[in-house]
């Protein structure tokens, strides 16, 4: 075991006592059909806040690092949802797939429909929007490595000067979400969504390779 799976404590079965926390994830309306929880990693700290992090799997199947994976971060104090991931291999893109993903003119109503389905007065908070693509991460199927990418939306929320983006993928479907991120010559908030962080405990980027 990793040393950051170590933190907190890890049920890999007997989830019946989290299924609140089950029940908000799935209520945001992007855990995917075929997904069923794999394992919880309860009272883990970010930004100094106790948090739980929820992982999803293709029919609940044992996954290791890199594998497909749908994520999500609650803070346990009032039930908000800091962020999630849905890396799966129909998320994936080829370089020829690239020109296939929203572009900037598109963001503004992505984003605004994405809060708008389970947040809005957060959207209502937000500030200096920046845009880019492509973003994302790798994941490995059967050995191969895919590249899970989209075009992000980027902001600061002006009264706590916090990060946060959400990535949408080839499908216009959100692909990646985080907020709350604290960066102080670099990234300082914990990425317990990340599977590179789960492993190795750094808060290094890791740039996406769509090859």
């Amino acid at each position: 075991m990793s040393k950051k799976l170590a933190e907190g404590t890890l049920y890999l079965k007997n989830f019946d006592q989290f299924s609140k926390y089950i029940t908000l994830a799935k209520a945001t309306g992007y855990v995917p059909e075929t997904f069923e929880i794999e394992g919880i990693q309860d009272n883990i700290k970010q930004n100094g806040d106790v948090v739980i992090r929820l992982r999803f799997s293709r029919h609940g199947k044992t996954s290791g690092f890199y594998d497909e994976h749908f994520s999500i971060i609650i803070r346990k104090s009032d039930d908000l949802i800091l962020g999630f991931v849905d890396l799966r291999r129909e998320n994936s893109i080829t370089p020829e797939e690239v020109a296939q993903l929203p572009r900037e003119n598109e963001m503004p109503a992505l984003v605004k429909n994405f809060f708008d389905s389970w947040d809005a007065n957060y959207l209502n908070e937000l500030d200096d929007y920046a845009y880019r693509s492509p973003y994302g991460e790798n994941i490995l199927i059967n050995g191969v490595k895919l590249a899970v990418a989209g075009t992000e939306w980027k902001w600061v929320a002006p009264k706590t000067r916090d990060w946060g983006w959400v990535v949408f993928g080839k499908n216009r479907k959100p692909i990646i979400f985080e907020r709350n991120i604290r960066w102080v010559a670099g990234r300082t908030t914990e990425k317990w969504l990340h599977d590179t962080y789960l492993e190795t405990g750094s808060l290094d980027f890791i740039p996406v390779e769509v090859d």
